[in-house]
Parts: structure tokens; sequence; C-alpha cells
């Protein structure tokens, strides 16, 4: 059974590579014309133009929203940054994958890296890491627990 499991891989890998050719051709330049792009001229990384960083900037730039990004430019991961409105930290980087509903305990809980946390504690800690940025950059704002 591995055997035909084996050939159909082989079988299949050109149109695999094809369609990951052809994906990531058509994502960078549709990352080329966002206004993520056009704001920041970060280089692309490979599927980068459907990250929720990317697509929210996007969204927020074009609906003409009062929200401002703050870039961490250590972070060599393109769409990396902060999202802030009025002094309120704007948490979108948790997907169903990793946000978790307790009913027994009637408390959210997210999966992070190998164990699973409060939502709570997890946003105190990204608003600390925040702060930690504001100081290092001179960004005269501080975010409130």
């Amino acid at each position: 059974m591995s055997f035909i499991y084996a050939v159909l891989l082989v079988l299949a890998s050109p149109f695999i590579l094809l369609y990951l050719i052809f994906a990531t051709i058509t994502d960078y330049f549709k990352y080329k014309k966002t206004q993520y792009y056009k704001d920041t001229h970060e280089k692309y990384s490979w599927l980068c133009a459907r990250s929720y960083h990317v697509v929210f900037y996007n969204a927020i730039k074009s609906s003409g929203l009062p929200i401002d990004y703050y870039r961490d430019k250590e972070t060599k991961m393109t769409g990396y940054g902060y999202f802030i409105h009025k002094d309120k930290l704007i948490v979108c980087d948790y997907d169903s994958d990793i946000l978790y509903f307790d009913k027994n305990e009637n408390e959210w809980l997210v999966y992070d890296e190998n164990d699973y946390m409060l939502l709570e504690s997890t946003i105190d800690s990204e608003i600390e890491k925040v702060n930690d940025f504001f100081v290092k950059t001179d960004v005269n704002r501080q975010l409130y627990l």
C-alpha cells in the first residue's frame, strides 16, 4: 500500500510544484500592489500577501480608519507590527487553531508553543512587549494593562 502512495506522490509532485510556483508568483505581484508594500517597502517573503497583518493593514488604510501601525524592524517577518487605536492594542493574530474556549472553566485559552495559556495573560504579555518596543524606539506612548 505504501508503494502505491509513493508512486502517486511521484506522479503528483510536478503538479504540486507547478501550483507552488504559480501561487508564489501571483502572491509576489499581489504583494507589490498592496498599500503595505507601498508604505513600508519591505522585501517579499513567501506568501506574505496573504498574512493577516498585511491584509489587516490594507483594510485599515483603504477604509481610512484612525489606527496607528508601529513596525518592529528587528523582526524579519514581513507584516509583523502593532496596531494601536486610542491606546488600545488590536490583537488580530489569534486564529481558530490556537484559540480555545474551555466550557468547564468558562475561560478562553491560547495555545502558545507547548501549552495552553489564559488569553488575558497572553494579551497582558503582548502589551508589555509593545510598551518595551515603544521605550526602545522612543515612541512617546504607553499602553495600559
